[in-house]
């Protein structure tokens, strides 16, 4: 792949970012105007970006405990002093 092609790719996947999913469809194709493939590998560069972001969401979300929301408190770890709970 060539630099300008490459820099191509990435100003249209930073614009095309930019735009909400509804609107990205016809901006794409402005941006490619003709080029399958290159429409095919901004397709799918934004599919692994939405996808990534709803893993780390999820990941994320996983990771709260119901018990540690709203409190500063963290999880205390190792030795405690005798007493506590």
């Amino acid at each position: 792949m060539n630099l300008k092609r490459e820099e191509h790719i990435r100003q249209s996947f930073s614009q095309a970012l930019e735009r909400v999913p509804a609107t990205r469809g016809p901006f794409l194709e402005e941006a490619c105007k003709g080029d399958p493939e290159l429409y095919d590998q901004l397709e799918s560069l934004l599919g692994a970006h939405e996808r990534a972001g709803r893993f780390l969401r999820a990941a994320r979300i996983r990771r709260m405990r119901p018990t540690d929301a709203g409190t500063m408190e963290r999880p205390r770890r190792g030795r405690t002093r005798r007493g506590d709970q």
